[in-house]
């Protein structure tokens, strides 16, 4: 491991283009990365395991937040889903009542024998 009391440098890099140098207004420059010379093979394994630890928490939260916006996204469909449904059955229940006020309204004028498409595809 480490020697105790000692502490290792951690570069945890911030949001894309929010250098210092972007930030003061100055010309952007290439960040050059740390020099790692001075870290014995142990701190550098130990900084590795570090880094790795982070990105995997944070692909973690990226995957949990992913999750969750999907199931809300589910849930508002199926949402969607019942009020079509409900809006659909209305629908076919008022084109029902046309059809059969239609056909007591030619009853009476004596036009029953008259089949009109809409009448031929509620039938089937």
């Amino acid at each position: 491991g480490a020697p105790a009391g000692r502490a290792l440098p951690l570069m945890v890099p911030g949001p894309r283009g929010a250098s210092p140098e972007a930030a003061s207004g100055g010309p952007p420059q290439a960040r050059k990365r740390q020099r790692l010379t001075h870290l014995s093979p142990e701190e550098k394994a130990l900084r590795r395991k570090l880094k790795n630890r982070v990105a995997a928490q944070t692909a973690r939260d990226r995957k949990k937040a992913r999750m969750s916006e999907l199931e809300q996204q589910v849930v508002d469909l199926e949402e969607e889903n019942q009020k079509l449904l409900l809006e659909n059955q209305l629908l076919r229940e008022k084109t029902h009542g046309l059809v059969v006020e239609n056909q007591e309204l030619r009853q009476r004028l004596g036009m029953d024998a008259l089949v009109t498409e809409e009448e031929v595809e509620t039938q089937t």
